[in-house]
C-alpha cells in the first residue's frame, strides 16, 4: 500500500481488521497447501492488533497516574448526572468504551452504581442486578424506605478490560481488578463484531438498551 491508502489503514484499525479477517477467511478455506503457513502469520498479526488495543486502553497516556485529565472529566460528568430531580428515574449510562474511567470516577465520588455484576470477593455477571435498586431506611420504627437518589446504572455494551471468562455459573464471566490480559471479554473492531454482540453477556446488555430507549417519557443523549 502507498500514499493515502496506506495512511487510511494505518489510522483506522477497523478497516485494517476487515482486510486481515478477509484474508484469514480466504487462507482458511484455500486448498493451496503453499498458502497454509501464512495462516499462523496472519493470526499473529491480528493478535498484535488486539494486544495493541488492549495496551492503549489499560496502559495508555490517560491510564497513567500522572495524567488525570480524563478521570477529572468523568468525575465532573457524574457529579452533574446525579444532581437530578428526585422525581426522575435513576439515570442509565450506555457506553461502548472498554476503559474503567466510569467505575473509577464513581468510586472516587462515592456514587453507588449497578454494572451487571454482583458479589464482592468474586464479582460475577448477573443481568438481574439491573432490576435492583438501592434504598435507604428513613424510619426504623415504621419501616419506611426510599430509593437512593445518587444511583447510576452502567451498561458497557462492548465489554470491559476488567471482564474475564470463567468456568462457573450460568453466566461464566467475572469482573477482576486489576485488569488481566488473558481471556479478555471485549468486542474488538472487526467484521465479526455484530455476531459477537449476539452472545452473552452482550445480548443481555443490548436488551437493556433497547428496553430503555423505547420507554415513554425517556430521553436519549449521545456523546462522542
Amino acid at each position: 500500500m502507498r500514499g493515502n491508502l496506506a495512511k487510511d489503514y494505518s489510522r483506522n484499525l477497523e478497516r485494517l481488521m476487515e482486510v486481515l479477517f478477509a484474508q484469514r477467511f480466504v487462507l482458511r478455506h484455500s486448498e493451496n497447501a503453499a498458502l497454509h503457513p501464512n495462516r499462523a502469520v496472519l493470526d499473529g498479526i491480528i493478535k498484535k492488533v488486539q494486544d495493541f488495543l488492549w495496551t492503549r486502553v489499560t496502559k495508555g497516556r490517560f491510564a497513567t497516574d500522572g495524567d488525570t485529565t480524563v478521570r477529572d472529566l468523568y468525575e465532573r460528568f457524574y457529579k452533574k448526572l446525579v444532581l437530578r430531580d428526585r422525581s426522575l428515574p435513576r439515570p442509565w449510562v450506555f457506553t461502548t468504551n472498554y476503559d474503567h474511567f466510569s467505575e473509577l470516577a464513581m468510586d472516587r465520588l462515592g456514587i453507588p452504581y449497578a454494572n451487571g455484576f454482583s458479589g464482592v470477593v468474586e464479582r460475577r455477571f448477573n443481568p438481574a442486578s439491573f432490576r435492583y435498586a438501592l434504598a435507604e431506611q428513613l424510619d426504623v420504627a415504621s419501616r419506611k424506605w426510599t430509593a437512593v437518589d445518587a444511583f447510576v446504572y452502567l451498561c458497557k455494551l462492548h465489554g470491559s478490560v476488567t471482564w474475564t471468562e470463567d468456568d462457573h455459573g450460568l453466566f461464566p464471566i467475572r469482573e477482576v481488578w486489576p485488569p488481566a490480559s488473558a481471556n479478555q471479554m471485549m468486542i474488538y473492531p472487526t467484521p465479526a463484531k455484530q455476531n459477537s454482540s449476539l452472545g452473552s453477556p452482550y445480548a443481555d446488555l443490548f436488551r437493556q438498551f433497547q428496553s430503555r430507549i423505547v420507554r415513554e417519557q425517556s430521553v436519549l443523549i449521545t456523546a462522542g
